[in-house]
């Protein structure tokens, strides 16, 4: 009897793990499952075969039956939004808006030049509010 080893269990079409979900065919199942179960009661390789292509060709159709009955849906198109402003947080008493949602911090060095030396700060500040 020979073995499918393309990542899926023997006899069966389930995946083993994660990595081989992401490959899994229902398809090529179909065939594998129908094909390990014939070989299973005794059939030979060229009988196995064919029966593993019969299964396949009615998945197919069954597939094909079941998606003719419903309508594709289209696209409702429209212009692409800009990303909306959030809030960023206060400081030197405005509020700060991002795109990208980003924060913002007062410069608390700034505040202790202003106690110290608020004519330098008005200085740097001058048209900037």
């Amino acid at each position: 009897m020979k073995s499918f080893k393309m990542g899926i269990a023997q006899g069966t079409a389930e995946p083993r793990n994660r990595r081989d979900r992401k490959k899994f065919d229902p398809i090529a199942a179909a065939y594998q499952n129908a094909k390990a179960e014939a070989l299973k009661n005794g059939a030979s390789e060229k009988e196995a075969t064919a029966i593993g292509n019969k299964a396949q060709a009615e998945f197919l159709a069954r597939r094909a039956k079941e998606r003719e009955g419903k309508p594709q849906q289209k696209s409702k198109g429209g212009a692409i939004k800009k990303p909306a402003m959030m809030y960023g947080g206060m400081a030197n008493n405005k509020k700060h808006m991002y795109s990208a949602g980003g924060s913002v911090t007062a410069n608390l060095g700034l505040a202790a030049l202003k106690k110290q030396r608020p004519d330098v700060v008005a200085k740097m500040m001058k048209g900037k509010e």
